[in-house]
């Protein structure tokens, strides 16, 4: 509104999808989606689609079934890459965000904390679940489905050593009774998961809504001289240096996502190491689906994957 036209004449741009183009496969695509939504699909939409599509055909490739367990799906997904000499990898973005940039540098680089013990990543409030796919069981796989994998993948980075086993605990039906999707599909109120490490470290991760006072920051890293909080804008670190006890507080660095893309883009054309390989991106989901396995069958299980 209030835009002038004539601004645009003889402005050119390059996109990847134009809706009144001939071709067969951008006329079916812009006809079902007016039937489906009553609108013509824009750019984004049609971007959406080619993402869906490309994983639709890679796990056919890789002969992915409905109903597989989450470690043949990454098991077939990684032999399917190798069988036809191509690159795979997973959107782990966050990997580069500036609070776990940042704890790498205090942490790992500056031992600021000394050797580290433990992570205890946890994201967590008290509250009724929202009326959106993430409350759908079903749908979203659980409560620690969301967050949970950036956490996970924020904690690996920090510890060393090959994972051995994961307990897993949760409740469910509080919230669920009275949320959008019931009792019988509503997410958990809260999940917890214990995960051992043969280094003699272990992480635990708690995803919850009925948490009345709830933790400081996303990840409380404790070591041997001190603890640290890794949370967005400012990190903070309780250390203990010549007999005094320090608090210390900073800035966090820039968050970098865009070295995702550039990361995928040297490896291909410049043969660098890829730095999210399906083998890591693997991790986190093994956790997620031992979590919620421990807790319903009542025991710790042993990991596949180190």
């Amino acid at each position: 509104e209030g835009f002038d036209p004539a601004l645009a004449e003889g402005v050119m741009l390059l996109t990847p999808f134009v809706a009144d183009a001939k071709d067969d496969k951008t006329v079916a695509f812009v006809e079902k989606y007016q039937a489906q939504y009553g609108e013509v699909p824009n750019q984004f939409a049609a971007d959406g689609y080619d993402c869906i599509y490309a994983m639709v055909e890679a796990a056919k490739i890789a002969q992915v079934q409905s109903g597989d367990a989450a470690e043949d799906i990454c098991d077939n997904m990684i032999a399917a890459r190798d069988a036809n000499g191509v690159m795979l990898s997973t959107y782990h973005n966050r990997h580069w965000d500036g609070w776990i940039l940042s704890a790498v540098d205090n942490i790992l680089k500056d031992k600021i904390i000394g050797d580290v013990i433990k992570v205890e990543a946890h994201m967590s409030g008290y509250g009724p679940q929202r009326d959106w796919w993430r409350s759908s069981f079903s749908i979203s796989g659980g409560i620690m489905y969301d967050w949970g994998a950036h956490l996970l993948e924020y904690s690996l980075q920090l510890l060393n050593g090959k994972m051995t086993e994961v307990s897993g605990f949760n409740h469910r039906g509080f919230w669920a009774k009275k949320g959008p999707y019931g009792v019988k599909d509503g997410i958990e109120d809260e999940a917890f998961g214990v995960i051992r490490f043969d280094s003699g470290q272990w992480l635990s991760i708690l995803s919850s809504s009925i948490d009345s006072k709830p933790r400081e920051g996303w990840l409380t890293v404790t070591g041997t001289l001190g603890q640290y909080i890794v949370q967005p804008d400012t990190w903070k670190a309780y250390t203990h240096h010549d007999g005094d006890y320090v608090f210390r507080q900073g800035p966090v660095r820039p968050s970098e996502g865009y070295r995702f893309y550039e990361n995928i883009a040297a490896h291909l054309t410049k043969g660098a190491k890829l730095v999210i390989t399906p083998e890591y991106a693997r991790r986190p989901i093994h956790i997620l689906d031992l979590v919620k396995r421990s807790a319903a069958e009542g025991h710790a299980i042993p990991t596949i994957y180190g």
